[in-house]
């Protein structure tokens, strides 16, 4: 409360002290600041986002133009979906392009005071039946819009983390967050060498099995094989992106972790050997032919739920997406 000095009002008298006779001026009452901060975005705003979002993927799809993605995509998202068009134009068929519904179930909202700001948001199931997408979409800067910055496809029968509700929003998660039973930036590194090296990796241990590990695990298998059968040599390599991770924290104090892992895969056999690259490789390495030499990149989006340190659980990977994103003959 703010204490009122007595006011002074000089006269052609002199002066007169006004004290009890004048009428008290009205006391100012301050609201004292919020314990945490307030969600930053509504409902409301972030559907109209998702609107938005699924509007510039239609729109672009029409004409297979990537520059029609830049008003509302950024990062991985933009990546993924430039990569698709490549595909479509080179094949004649839209069969590359994922299907990304931004009509949506559940959000998570962010009270992110400063930017870049995070969202995530489940989608509803695609038409073609397949798991539904979490959405990441970021505001960079106070005068851009948000843009989806990337989806992964939620592995079936997976169970997400409890958030904060859309009211009460959530806070985003230092990369270094030591208060984890593994930082964002070691789960997503540790999660690459594990794609790289199996079970032989040290992190193995630290996540349970799933869908994308089990595949990475069959393909390595598959094409050493064929590496045999061709007298040659194969290497699959995951490494993830330095800065390409977005964290919120979930209601029990965790935090589920969004990151990008790029890969690169060599099969090389003997001089006379010959690979043929698939439809999708072609689509990036044009009219070269083929040789005993075949370097394919692919970029990789993983979704980490990683528990608090008190938990007494390993992280445990919910979702992915992986597409080719470039590919060349040596």
């Amino acid at each position: 409360m703010r204490r009122t000095t007595p006011a002074l009002v000089l006269t052609t008298a002199g002066f007169l002290l006004l004290t009890a006779c004048s009428p008290a001026l009205p006391e100012a009452h301050v609201d004292p600041a919020p314990s945490t901060p307030s969600v930053v975005l509504t409902t409301e705003q972030d559907e109209s986002i998702n609107t938005a979002i699924g509007e510039t993927l239609a729109a672009a799809a029409a004409t297979l133009d990537p520059a029609a993605l830049d008003a509302r995509l950024t990062g991985p998202a933009l990546a993924f979906r430039t990569a698709e068009f490549t595909v479509a134009t080179a094949t004649g068929s839209a069969d590359a392009i994922s299907e990304i519904p931004t009509a949506v179930q559940s959000e998570v909202l962010p009270t992110t005071q400063t930017w870049p700001r995070t969202t995530f948001a489940v989608s509803e199931r695609p038409q073609n039946l397949q798991t539904e997408r979490l959405l990441v979409t970021e505001q960079a800067s106070p005068r851009e819009q948000y843009k989806l910055w990337g989806w992964i496809r939620l592995f079936p029968g997976v169970t997400l983390p409890a958030f904060p509700s859309a009211e009460i929003g959530t806070e985003a998660v230092a990369p270094d967050d030591s208060s984890l039973v593994l930082t964002p930036v070691d789960a997503v590194a540790h999660y690459a060498d594990v794609l790289t090296n199996g079970d032989a990796s040290p992190y193995a241990a630290e996540f349970a099995t799933d869908p994308l590990r089990e595949q990475m695990t069959a393909l390595r298998e598959k094409r050493t094989a064929s590496a045999a059968e061709i007298k040659g040599t194969y290497t699959l390599q995951f490494t993830p992106t330095d800065g390409a991770l977005r964290m919120l924290r979930t209601a029990d104090g965790g935090a589920l972790v969004v990151g990008e892992i790029t890969s690169t895969e060599t099969l090389k056999g003997e001089e006379s050997a010959v690979i043929s690259p698939s439809a999708t490789e072609k689509a990036f390495i044009g009219d070269a032919a083929a040789s005993n030499s075949l370097t394919v990149g692919r970029t990789s989006l993983v979704g980490i739920y990683i528990p608090p340190a008190t938990a007494g659980t390993g992280a445990s990977v919910i979702g992915s997406e992986l597409l080719t994103t470039s590919a060349s003959i040596p």
